[in-house]
C-alpha cells in the first residue's frame, strides 16, 4: 500500500490496485452512455450507476478499513482525498455548463441550470430532483446536471460512513453486524416504497445506500480475512472462520471463472432486458449489484477479469470513467436543447467522441496533476473556495431569472411568456391527495360569496380549463368548484393505474366517490367531466403512455379490458349523476400537438407562420379522438357534449400559436391564452 503525506494531509492509494475493477468501471459507464445515447438498444443501461455504487463502496471502505487496521486513519486525510478526487472535474463541468447554457438555454431553463449548479456544488442534486420530476421523465432529458444525482448520493453517504465506522471501531462495537443491519434496513425501505413512490425510491439516499454498503461489506471481509489468527486484535473475529472456509471452497480457478462469468452474464441481461417500466431499483437492483460483487470477489485472475475486464482499452475507459460520466450528459442535453429532440445517430456518435476526448483531457490536465501531485493544504482550500464560488455563481444566475436580457431569450420573449400557468391552476392542482385530506380538498372559481352549483373535475386536461372556467364564473357571477389529480379520470367505479410497473397514481376511485357524495349532498346542479379520454380507453397513439383503467384494481389490466371498462364507466357515471338529478357535461378533448412549444423555438423563427408549420393536422387530431368521441356521443341524449375544435382548429391544422402567443403549455395541455379561446363554447346551466 502506498502512502503519501505532506503538510498534514495524508493520502492513501487504493490497496493492491486491480485493473479489472477499472475495467468494471468502464462497463458501468459504457452502459450508462449506451442508455442515454441509444435508449432503444440498451434499455437497461441505467444499471451502470448501481455498479458504480458497489465499486465505490468497496474501494473507499477498503481504504478506510486498512487505515483503521494500521492505525493511520485521518478524517482530514479522507476528506482532502475526496476533494482532490471529486472537485477538479466537477468544477470544470459546472463552469462549462454555465458557459454552454448561456448560448443554448432560454431564460427559465438557464435559471434552473443555476439552481442545479447550487445543488451540485452542495451535493444535493438528488434531493432537488425528488421535488421536480423522475429520472425517466421527458422533462428530465433537458436538465444538463441531472446525472449528478448519483454523485450526490455517494457524497452524502461519505459524510456519514467514516464517522460511523470510526466510532464503532473506537468503541469496539460489532461493526460488521451494524453494517449489515443498516444495509438490510436501506434495502427494505427501497423495496417498500418503490411501488408507491418510485421517484423517492430512485433518488433518496435512504433507499440507495444499501448498494454502496454492499461494497463496504465485501471490503470488510477483504480487509480482515485473516482476523481469525488473532481474535483479540480485530472485531467480530468469530465470523471470519466462516469466511475463510468459504475461501477454501472458492479458491479454485474453475469456480472463480464461473463466478466472474455469472457476474458478466447478469450485467448483460440487465442492460438488454431491463426497461424503465420496471419498479426500479426495488428487487431488480439486486441483480446488477450482485453481479458487481461476483466480479470483484472472483479476483483479477478469473478469466473474465483477466482477459476482458483487464484489457488495456477497457482499463483506459475505466480510468477516465468519472470525467466521461460528467461530460457526456451535459453535451447530450445541450444538443438536445438546440435540436428539441434526441439528435440523429451521427450527431450522437460525434457527441460520444467529443465526450471521450474531453474526459481524457480533463483527466490528464486537471484530475491527474491535482489528485496525484498536489498534496498541499493550499490546494485543498483553493478547490473548496472555488466550489463555494461556483455555488454562489449558480445562485446569482437563478436569482436573476436566467439573464432575460440575453438575445436568445429576447427573440422569443412573447412566446416564452405565454408558456405559463396561472396561480389558480397551481392552487387547484397542488392537492394530490384530495381523496383523504379533511379540508380544502377542492378550490373555488369565480364569485366566492355565491353558493356553488357546478363542480368541474378530471385529470390534468381539466386543469387546462381552469382559466376559462374562472373567466366564465366571474362573468356570470357564479361559483364553480374544481378538483382533479393527474392520471385520474372523472369516471365512477374504476381505478386508474399507470402502465408498466402498476404504480397507482393516487386513489382515483376514492376521489371520484368523494366528489359524487359531495355533489349529491350540497345542491350541485351540474358536473363538468374533462379528461384526456384516450389515456384511459386504450386508444392512445403512443403505447408507452397508456394509462389503463379497471373496475377492480386487483384485476389484470390490459387494453381490451380497459376499453370495456371505459365504456362501462362512462355509462355508469352518467347514469348515477342522472339518478340524483345532476346534469352532466362531457368535454371532448383538445388536440394533442406533436412537439413541445419550447422545442419549436430552436427550429422556427419567432412568428406564428413559422411555428405553426409544426402544428398537428386536424385530420390526425380527429383520427386520434375518433374512438373516444364516438363513445362519448353515444350518450348525447343524457349528457351535454362540449367540443372546442371549431375554436382552436381550422380546416387544415390545429395551430400551436396565435397572435404571437402559444396556445399550449406543453404538447397536450392548453396554456392560459389557449384556454381563454374556449369561452364561446361554454354555455353551462347553473340552475
Amino acid at each position: 500500500m502506498m502512502r503519501f503525506s505532506q503538510s498534514g494531509f495524508s493520502y492513501q492509494k487504493q490497496p493492491s490496485y486491480r485493473p479489472d475493477i477499472d475495467g468494471l468501471r468502464a462497463v458501468a459507464v459504457v452502459s450508462v452512455l449506451g442508455y442515454h445515447f441509444f435508449p432503444t438498444w440498451l434499455k437497461g443501461g441505467f444499471i451502470g450507476v448501481d455498479i458504480f455504487f458497489v465499486i465505490s463502496g468497496y474501494l473507499i471502505s477498503l481504504i478506510i478499513f486498512h487505515a483503521l487496521k494500521n492505525n493511520e486513519f485521518s478524517f482530514i486525510g479522507f476528506y482532502s482525498n475526496r476533494i482532490r478526487r471529486i472537485f477538479p472535474a466537477l468544477l470544470i463541468i459546472l463552469f462549462s455548463s454555465l458557459i454552454l447554457g448561456w448560448f443554448v438555454l432560454l431564460a427559465d431553463e438557464y435559471a434552473q441550470l443555476g439552481r442545479y449548479v447550487v445543488g451540485a456544488s452542495s451535493f444535493m442534486t438528488n434531493l432537488m430532483l425528488l421535488g421536480d420530476s423522475g429520472y425517466f421523465d421527458s422533462a428530465a432529458e433537458k436538465k444538463p446536471l441531472l446525472h449528478l444525482w448519483s454523485l450526490a448520493i455517494e457524497e452524502q453517504f461519505y459524510l456519514i460512513w467514516p464517522f460511523l465506522i470510526w466510532t464503532a471501531w473506537k468503541l469496539r462495537f460489532n461493526l460488521i453486524f451494524i453494517i449489515i443491519i443498516i444495509l438490510v434496513l436501506s434495502l427494505i425501505f427501497n423495496i417498500a416504497i418503490v411501488q408507491a413512490d418510485p421517484i423517492t425510491a430512485f433518488y433518496s439516499p435512504l433507499s440507495r445506500f444499501w448498494e454502496i454498503i454492499l461494497g463496504g461489506v465485501l471490503a470488510w471481509f477483504c480487509a480482515f480475512k485473516g482476523a481469525h489468527k488473532n481474535p483479540k486484535k480485530y472485531l467480530s473475529a468469530k465470523y471470519f472462520h466462516i469466511v475463510n472456509k468459504c475461501e477454501a471452497i472458492l479458491a479454485g480457478a474453475g469456480w472463480r471463472n464461473i463466478q466472474s462469468l455469472i457476474g458478466l452474464i447478469l450485467i448483460v441481461v440487465s442492460v438488454f432486458m431491463f426497461t424503465k417500466d420496471l419498479a426500479f431499483p426495488g428487487y431488480w437492483a439486486l441483480i446488477p449489484a450482485s453481479a458487481a460483487i461476483l466480479l470483484i470477489v472472483a479476483g483479477r485472475d478469473a478469466w473474465v477479469n483477466r482477459v476482458f475486464l483487464s484489457h488495456p482499452s477497457l482499463v483506459w475507459v475505466g480510468v477516465i470513467s468519472y470525467p466521461l460520466y460528467l461530460w457526456h450528459w451535459v453535451l447530450l442535453s445541450m444538443v438536445r436543447g438546440l435540436e428539441g429532440e434526441l439528435p440523429s445517430r451521427n450527431v450522437r456518435l460525434s457527441i460520444i467522441a467529443v465526450s471521450v476526448l474531453l474526459a481524457w483531457l480533463t483527466y490528464e490536465l486537471i484530475e491527474k496533476p491535482i489528485r496525484f501531485k498536489l498534496y498541499k493544504k493550499s490546494a485543498i482550500i483553493t478547490l473548496a473556495l472555488l466550489m463555494i464560488f461556483t455555488a454562489l455563481l449558480g445562485l446569482y444566475v437563478y436569482k436573476d431569472n436566467g439573464f432575460e436580457i440575453r438575445s436568445r431569450h429576447q427573440k422569443f420573449s412573447a412566446y416564452i411568456d405565454s408558456i405559463r400557468r396561472t396561480e389558480m391552476q397551481a392552487e387547484c392542482f397542488e392537492i394530490p391527495y384530495a381523496y383523504k385530506i379533511s379540508d380544502k380538498w377542492f378550490c373555488e372559481l369565480g364569485d366566492k360569496q355565491s353558493a356553488a352549483t357546478i363542480f368541474a373535475y378530471g385529470d390534468s386536461h381539466a386543469l387546462s380549463l381552469i382559466p376559462v372556467l374562472e373567466q366564465y364564473a366571474l362573468n356570470k357571477k357564479i361559483k364553480i368548484l374544481f378538483a382533479g389529480t393527474s392520471g385520474c379520470p372523472s369516471l365512477l367505479g374504476i381505478q386508474s393505474m399507470r402502465r408498466g410497473n402498476g404504480i397507482e397514481t393516487y386513489n382515483c376511485r376514492k376521489l371520484n366517490d368523494r366528489i359524487f357524495s359531495y355533489v349529491r349532498s350540497n345542491g350541485i346542479k351540474s358536473v363538468i367531466l374533462a379528461n384526456r379520454w384516450v389515456y384511459y380507453s386504450g386508444s392512445i397513439v403512443t403505447p408507452n403512455e397508456i394509462n389503463y383503467i379497471s373496475r377492480d384494481e386487483l384485476e389484470p389490466i390490459n387494453i381490451e379490458s380497459s376499453r370495456r371498462d371505459f365504456s362501462w364507466a362512462l355509462q355508469n357515471t352518467i347514469a348515477k349523476y342522472s339518478e340524483i338529478g345532476v346534469k352532466v357535461y362531457l368535454v371532448e378533448d383538445t388536440p394533442r400537438q406533436l412537439v413541445l412549444p419550447r422545442d419549436i423555438l430552436v427550429k422556427a423563427g419567432p412568428s406564428d407562420v413559422e411555428i405553426n408549420k409544426f402544428s398537428v393536422s386536424r385530420d390526425l387530431h380527429e383520427q386520434n379522438q375518433s374512438y373516444v368521441n364516438a363513445e362519448i356521443r353515444k350518450h348525447d341524449d343524457k349528457a351535454s357534449i362540449i367540443n372546442f375544435d371549431k375554436l382552436i382548429c381550422n380546416l387544415e391544422i390545429c395551430p400551436l400559436a396565435k397572435d404571437g402567443q402559444f396556445l399550449y403549455f406543453d404538447s397536450d395541455h392548453l396554456g392560459v391564452y389557449g384556454s381563454h379561446l374556449l369561452y364561446p363554447a361554454l354555455n353551462l346551466s347553473s340552475d
